[in-house]
This record gives structure tokens, C-alpha cells and sequence, in this order.
């Protein structure tokens, strides 16, 4: 499948589930309420999309990323794009070689 092909399926998903596209952050869903329905589909779409690549750790970050509980309530509150979802997608992939 072609991106414009699956970036016309998301479009259409979005409209069928109702999710809002607030107009002045175009290209970001607001996903309630979170770990709901649209939470769960747009993270299932986010992974199918997913391309594999490895990427190295970094220990000595003292930032932490969001749990995917906090992200389910960021992106019910202020939206969030696919790509945010993508890092949550193979929480252990970085274990396969």
C-alpha cells in the first residue's frame, strides 16, 4: 500500500470515528477519551505503518519519555500526531538483531 493510499484510509478512518482535527493544529488527532476506541485504532494504525530501524539507547538521558498512559491523556488534551505513537508501537524490538 502506497503512503497516499494509507494516508486517504486514515483520513477516512478519522471522519468514520469522528475524531477532530482542530484547524489550527492540522495533522494532529485528539484521541478521547484516552485509551479509548480511536486511541486504540490510531495506535494499531501507527504501528502497522511502522518501518523497522534500530536505534541505540541513550543511558545517560536524565529525560524520561511518557508512559503510554501519559500519552493516551496528551493526546486526549492537546492532540497528538501518528508519528508520537510510533516509539510505543515494539516496546521490546530493540531486542531483536
Amino acid at each position: 500500500m502506497r503512503l497516499s493510499q494509507r494516508i486517504y484510509l486514515w483520513y477516512h478512518l478519522c471522519i468514520f470515528l469522528g475524531l477532530s482535527i482542530p484547524a489550527q493544529n492540522f495533522g494532529s488527532l485528539v484521541l478521547c477519551p484516552p485509551g479509548g476506541q480511536s486511541f486504540a485504532t490510531a495506535y494499531m494504525m501507527a504501528c502497522e505503518m511502522k518501518k523497522r530501524r534500530r536505534k541505540k539507547r541513550d543511558i545517560g538521558n536524565p529525560m524520561r519519555p511518557a508512559t503510554l498512559k501519559e500519552v493516551q491523556n496528551i493526546c486526549c488534551e492537546v492532540g497528538c500526531e501518528l508519528r508520537d505513537l510510533l516509539n510505543y508501537c515494539d516496546p521490546f524490538g530493540w531486542f531483536d538483531n
